[in-house]
């Protein structure tokens, strides 16, 4: 099972999100665990990351090399309407 870490950013994003939503955000975060490839690879310069989408939100990971974990980087929200 992978660890999961969060950068100071996603941290602090998490924090910026409904408490309702940030539920589903943790445990949609601790599928990752047993499933990291979950997210959907980015694209160009981004190609290192994967993103999961849940509830608008998109949760930007990396894969640590060496199976050292997960490493959030940080929430996407929504864009306004």
């Amino acid at each position: 099972m992978s660890q999961i870490l969060w950068s100071l950013t996603a941290a602090r994003d998490l924090s910026r999100v409904p408490a309702a939503i940030r539920e589903v955000l943790i445990a949609r975060v601790d599928l990752l665990r047993e499933y990291p490839l979950l997210g959907k690879a980015m694209q160009g310069e981004w190609r290192a990351f994967r993103q999961l989408v849940v509830s608008s939100y998109g949760i930007v990971y990396q894969l640590l090399p060496e199976d050292r974990g997960i490493f959030i980087s940080y929430v996407r929200f929504p864009r306004s309407r």
